[in-house]
């Protein structure tokens, strides 16, 4: 994604959709503007149309960026959000933990045993604002070649997280196996840290 710090939900437009936000205003987010008039052909809606279920699953509000609206209004047929979820690890910055993913995915695709699934999973783990002072007892791995203490603890603090959401993956796929269907997976990676990148 060609953006540093925000902007997920028009990254999550353009891939659902296949529609570039070249075609909207200056600044706008379909899913706040738009998409609470009108509905919209997504990959969700074609593949309902061939008899998917469709569902998507997000450990965060389902309000932020009005997605419990925009999800609707793109054909899906399940939206679970943080709200319906029994969340009980959180990273040191108040996320919910990616883990909590795993579980909630497969629940949607078992929960209709006679049809196939398309199943649209968003991750938090990751977002900041990332801490300036050491927070962390045993971090995935060490820093080096920064000059800066503080923005030295916020990559080790980002990834950090980023392996945990590492972790996420490979427990969603382990579980996925054990799953008697043909799936496909595919990974899309969200905005850049918000930590003095300009490129």
């Amino acid at each position: 994604m060609p953006v540093v710090g925000a902007g997920t939900a028009n990254a999550e437009f353009e891939i659902l959709t296949g529609m570039k936000l070249q075609y909207f205003g200056t600044g706008e987010y379909p899913y706040k503007t738009i998409l609470k008039e009108t509905d919209c052909e997504s990959v969700a809606a074609v593949l309902k149309n061939l008899g998917y279920g469709t569902h998507a699953v997000h450990n965060n509000g389902g309000n932020f960026y009005s997605r419990v609206n925009a999800f609707s209004m793109m054909g899906f047929d399940t939206f679970t959000s943080k709200e319906l979820m029994d969340i009980t690890e959180f990273t040191p910055n108040g996320w919910a933990e990616d883990a909590i993913l795993v579980d909630e995915t497969i629940k949607t695709l078992l929960s209709t045993p006679n049809q196939p699934d398309f199943t649209y999973t968003i991750t938090v783990g990751t977002h900041g604002t990332y801490p300036t002072e050491s927070i962390l007892e045993d971090p995935y791995c060490e820093i080096l070649g920064i000059d800066n203490e503080e923005l030295t603890n916020q990559w080790t603090y980002y990834m950090h997280q980023l392996n945990k959401t590492d972790q996420f993956i490979e427990g969603l796929i382990r579980q996925l196996e054990q799953l008697d269907e043909d799936t496909i997976v595919v990974f899309w990676g969200d905005h850049l840290p918000t930590m003095g990148l300009e490129d």
